[in-house]
């Protein structure tokens, strides 16, 4: 799931278009849906540096603002050097 998130946001986060499209907005939105313990933000965030890693040319601060633009809170903060063990 969160690996698709990410998917649908490579042009906002190549910087290629000025805003993430609604698709990547409702992903980031389904990622905090999907989870709700501890456990799923870890998987979650574990999946989502895995992803954004295989992406070299993502702009890391609209990787780290992007749930904010999109008005979701997931809960851990989106970076390419997250430090999933420490997620709440």
């Amino acid at each position: 799931m969160a690996k698709f998130s990410l998917v649908s946001c490579v042009g906002y986060l190549t910087d290629t278009v000025d805003k993430p499209p609604i698709a990547c907005c409702e992903a980031i939105a389904g990622v905090k849906s999907a989870a709700p313990t501890k456990a799923d933000r870890v998987a979650a965030c574990e999946c989502l540096t895995t992803v954004a890693s295989q992406f070299p040319n993502l702009d890391e601060a609209r990787i780290v603002s992007l749930p904010k633009v999109c008005g979701v809170d997931i809960g851990f903060p989106i970076s390419k050097q997250m430090n999933c063990s420490s997620i709440p």
